[in-house]
């Protein structure tokens, strides 16, 4: 694609149905859902509920807190194949309503967690449910409104049926991504229901060792629908290609012929940007980019792969890369990259104490993030006044994540600065 389309684009927007862009959702969901089933002591009765595996490897299920808070003899059933296992509870995080479980075996697959900034009123979802009497019910609806706040929490809601039991039931996007936890409905409407953010859990998880995928775009093969135009069948046969290329310069060709047929197409778009980065054909890059980011504009990763970009040859824009990180720590606040990110634009700049602060905030979200501890000591550094704290971050960095090179180097400069 030249580079005079990428720009013509800008101007050439058509709507792009999303039933004419989806993957094969059964191959990414089916087996990941959970029936949560805990007894109430005092009465006996057993309250059931849905959750979600979230780690495979280690029995991880995500489900809403107060479907298991101060229930004993915890059960999740797994729908493929069935089985039944004890568990625990092992994290919880009261504000947001949500739970860790953990089986004492490890479980035969794991969602895939996505990014709930990634969602828009009227987009569609599927939720997979155990509402009393029925197990692993699967069900479409759609996200009414985003940007809500439920108890002081930010949340949104979804139309979709449904009735009790379904609290703790996994909300996926059309990619097939977690996006949210159906936590309760309403009274007066009992096809609304209030769905926790994914992203509220992240925190959690993160302590617990589960893996936060920052990416948010598919990259899984689509399966064009029935209705598909003619444009909207090659573009998607293009991104397929793209996906299965192994080098960056047929990437660059399949990705740019995939939003020559669907302008509108967002993640061709982003992976667009990606090939062409990777193919060091920089300023198409940020012009892939910046029509991802008019097409998403509360799409965290956009804003990082473009504050990434201008931190390097041959931008070497700190100031860009410094807005595009906080549009990232806005829209990813407890992502503790994001203020990672930040930090480094602003030391670059010599703006010691606002990188200080950021590389702060990301260790406020994971303390045992090695980068920022790593970061934050060479940005203590050059401050006179803080070069205990500089020794203190490099050695938990050494604990964390020992690499004898660093240490050496560190030592040395510290040394200058001393003697001199």
């Amino acid at each position: 694609m030249a580079w005079t389309k990428i720009i013509a684009a800008l101007a050439l927007m058509v709507p792009l149905s999303v039933a004419h862009a989806q993957p094969n959702l059964n191959r990414l969901i089916d087996g990941v859902s959970v029936i949560t089933r805990a007894t109430d002591l005092d009465t006996g009765d057993t309250e059931q509920g849905s959750g979600v595996i979230v780690d495979a490897a280690r029995g991880f299920v995500l489900c809403t807190l107060h479907q298991v808070e101060g229930l004993s003899n915890i059960e999740v059933t797994t729908e493929a194949p069935r089985f039944e296992h004890d568990a625990k509870i092992v994290a919880r995080d009261s504000t947001h309503d949500l739970a860790l479980l953990q089986t004492g075996v490890p479980l035969t697959k794991a969602a895939v967690i996505g990014d709930a900034d990634t969602l828009s009123n009227l987009d569609d979802i599927v939720a997979i449910t155990t509402p009393v009497g029925i197990e692993f019910q699967y069900t479409k609806g759609h996200v009414s409104r985003v940007n809500l706040h439920f108890n002081g929490q930010p949340v949104y809601t979804v139309v979709m049926p449904g009735r009790a039991g379904s609290s703790g039931g996994p909300i996926f996007s059309t990619f097939g991504k977690v996006v949210g936890i159906t936590s309760r409905a309403f009274d007066e409407a009992p096809d609304i229901f209030i769905a926790t953010r994914i992203n509220s859990a992240y925190s959690m998880l993160r302590n617990a060792g589960v893996r936060i995928p920052l990416d948010e775009p598919s990259n899984q093969q689509i399966i064009p629908s029935r209705g598909a135009t003619t444009d909207e069948t090659a573009g998607i046969a293009h991104w397929n290609r793209g996906l299965r290329a192994d080098s960056s310069a047929v990437k660059v060709e399949e990705y740019g012929l995939a939003v020559e047929r669907m302008p509108e197409f967002f993640e061709a778009w982003f992976n667009y940007g990606i090939a062409l980065a990777k193919a060091e054909l920089y300023e198409q890059a940020e012009a892939a980019y910046e029509i991802a980011r008019r097409l998403r504009p509360k799409s965290g990763a956009v804003y990082r792969n473009l504050g990434l970009l201008y931190l390097e040859p041959p931008f070497n824009d700190n100031k860009s890369a410094q807005k595009m990180f906080e549009e990232l720590a806005t829209y990813r606040r407890r992502d503790p990259s994001s203020h990672n990110f930040l930090g480094v634009s602003l030391r670059r700049q010599g703006k010691f104490a606002a990188a200080a602060e950021s590389f702060e905030n990301a260790l406020l979200y994971d303390p045992k993030y090695d980068k920022a501890h790593f970061n934050l000591a060479w940005t203590y550094l050059d401050m006179p006044d803080r070069l205990a704290d500089a020794q203190k971050h490099m050695d938990l960095c050494q604990e964390l994540s020992p690499n004898a090179a660093e240490q050496a180097a560190f030592d040395e400069a510290l040394i200058q600065i001393v003697s001199k």
